[in-house]
């Protein structure tokens, strides 16, 4: 027989579930002979939860609960001054169950009395064995997931959710596909608080409330999407407030452009029978879940119990079908193509298959995977854009939120290669390809970090445009995509020092200026500008940057003059020359000297390749 469990989740505002939450959920568990039901609490009273369950239980003589973990949080004022709140784990079995676990709690930061200590989640490796007849039955692992997201910024929650899957991730070991088969688990369950409201959209007056977990999501949730820790989600309309009516369109005070309401509370699993549903077919994100146990009126709990249904697992019989289901479940939305390849009949379990599946757990699930660098990159994405938001105005903001997040598109996918690769050295080749574009990306956020105008920010994200551009056309020349990355560090580079030089040309000048003065002035203005227009077309980082060349070449005696050139200032220069033995440049010619040694150019392409295993 399999093992059948059931995971639910409640956000209990730190206080129990209620006797009445609590009541429902014994019975949901003891109406269908569940063997293990697994309850992710969070912003809950320790005490009171246990005491609630217990007395709902009342001595069951088939049925225990066990307190897997309590991870302390202190989310109101209230609660700042003892330890019995927090996230919590708790199994309810039947006594012919055994559990071990091992349990890490995740934490933003470390500072007891930062916001960042009081989020994130405990991550659980539980292993169940179920005896028959007072006899050893099959053991299965289970990895366990109960986390309570930022509720205030999308960076945060996204940060939280990279954590969490960074820790689940460092549980693996992929040293050879048999390590891999051995510590893979049996399945994955999430239950958590996204804090993920509707987000509300105001057009020719109206006001519309739209489902975070719709389709075509807004940025804040691709992580979520993207990096699944269980790919069949149940959750409800509003899970938070759920009898009150319009709090799906009333506006949240504390959060701009997002509803009271929304699907904040979701529970997951990995399904590989849904994977292929969401390959091949037009499915819901989410499904509605089976436990639905509105809060009371009056009562502490302010959000919805979210159940699954009874989830039966069977002890997979190969473990081929183990990893390569794991693998799935992980990968469908970021790979689609990829997902679907391994899922094909044809895709049997051969040595070069295996090696093919850890090829791909290694380059894109471990912790140091293009999927974990693919979560940090987006979290600091929407940090730079909300710090950017700040001191930009509206149209250009909107304009940088486009270039970074053009779409919900697949992370680990390009449209170089229009087929998922058939062999190990094709699979090597698209991996080295989908490290460039995760490189690139990197190199553009410390870009982003360390650039001042907006001019230049905007400029940094159209050279990032067209390197991608020339990554995806020489996808399948390694040296030329590690050319193209040198060539773009070197624009990079070059847009910080034209926009410094700008800064100086636009403070310079003063009244009284001689008319030489003020026409050189406007000159150098004039070729600033043209090496500005230059950056901003469409083009390969090596055309550009030949272009940038040649102006320089051009124009580079008009900027190294000295503006100041009357016989006052040449005799001051003069002297300043003898004293300290060398010319005394202008600010042009400065610029001039960095530009040029910034923007030389490689002639040959005698580059290392970068091989991402």
């Amino acid at each position: 027989m399999p093992l059948t469990l059931k995971a639910i989740t409640l956000n209990c505002g730190n206080s129990g579930p209620g006797k009445k939450a609590s009541r429902d959920i014994i019975q949901s568990i003891t109406d269908n002979d569940t063997d293990l039901t697994l309850l992710h609490c969070q912003e809950t009273d320790f005490n009171k939860a246990v005491k609630q369950l217990r007395k709902s239980l009342n001595n069951d003589e088939n049925y225990e609960i066990t307190v897997l973990h309590q991870m302390v949080t202190h989310t109101k004022l209230s609660t700042q001054f003892h330890h019995s709140t927090g996230i919590m784990t708790i199994a309810i079995h039947k006594k012919n169950i055994n559990i071990e676990h091992h349990d890490q709690e995740v934490r933003r930061g470390k500072s007891r009395f930062s916001s960042a200590y009081n989020k994130g989640g405990i991550f659980s490796r539980l292993t169940i064995q179920k005896r028959n007849d007072e006899k050893p039955g099959k053991t299965y692992v289970l990895d366990l997931t109960n986390a309570h997201l930022d509720a205030f910024t999308d960076a945060t929650r996204a940060q939280d959710w990279a954590n969490l899957h960074n820790t689940r991730a460092n549980t693996i070991s992929a040293n050879s596909f048999e390590e891999l088969c051995e510590t893979i688990p049996d399945m994955v369950i999430t239950g958590f608080d996204a804090n993920t409201r509707n987000h509300l959209i105001k057009k020719d007056g109206a006001l519309s409330s739209k489902s975070s977990w719709s389709d075509n999501p807004q940025p804040a949730m691709h992580s979520l999407l993207m990096a699944p820790m269980g790919n069949h989600r149940f959750s409800y309309d509003s899970t938070y407030k759920t009898n009150t009516p319009s709090v799906l369109r009333k506006p949240d005070k504390n959060r701009p452009s997002y509803a009271r309401g929304g699907m904040l509370d979701l529970v997951a699993y990995n399904d590989v029978d849904w994977v292929r549903e969401q390959l091949y077919n037009e499915v819901p994100v989410t499904e509605e879940a089976e436990i639905i146990i509105p809060p009371v009126k009056n009562g502490s709990r302010d959000h919805a119990v979210i159940g699954s249904p009874d989830i039966p697992i069977s002890k997979y019989t190969r473990d081929f079908d183990k990893v390569r289901d794991y693998i799935a479940c992980s990968l469908f939305q970021a790979a689609p193509r990829l997902t679907s390849y391994i899922l094909d009949d044809d895709f049997i379990e051969l040595d070069e298959n295996k090696d093919y599946l850890l090829h791909i757990y290694n380059a894109y699930l471990t912790p140091d995977g293009l999927m974990q660098r693919r979560l940090q990159l987006q979290s600091d994405s929407l940090q730079w854009l909300a710090n950017s938001e700040k001191t930009t105005d509206p149209k250009t903001h909107a304009l940088f939120r486009r270039k970074l997040f053009p779409g919900f598109q697949p992370w680990l996918e390009s449209t170089a290669f229009l087929s998922p690769p058939q062999s190990i050295d094709e699979l090597k080749l698209q991996l080295s390809h989908q490290t460039n574009l995760v490189r690139l990306a990197e190199l553009r956020n410390k870009y982003l970090q360390s650039n001042v105008f907006a001019s230049e920010k905007a400029y940094t994200l159209i050279i990032i445009e067209n390197a991608q551009q020339a990554l995806i056309t020489s996808a399948t020349n390694e040296s030329a995509q590690e050319l193209v990355l040198k060539q773009t560090e070197k624009l990079l580079n070059f847009n910080q020092i034209m926009n410094t030089y700008a800064k100086h040309l636009r403070s310079a000048g003063y009244e009284g200026d001689s008319l030489m003065n003020r026409l050189l002035l406007k000159d150098k203005k004039k070729i600033i500008a043209s090496l500005g227009n230059i950056l901003k077309q469409k083009a390969s980082p090596d055309k550009t940057l030949r272009a940038l060349d040649r102006n320089l070449n051009r124009t580079k005696d008009i900027l190294e003059r000295h503006r100041d050139d009357d016989w006052l200032n040449r005799l001051f220069r003069a002297l300043k020359h003898a004293i300290l033995q060398r010319p005394v440049k202008s600010h042009g010619a400065f610029f001039v000297e960095q530009a040029e040694s910034t923007i030389k150019i490689n002639a040959q392409l005698s580059l290392p390749n970068k091989n991402p295993l």
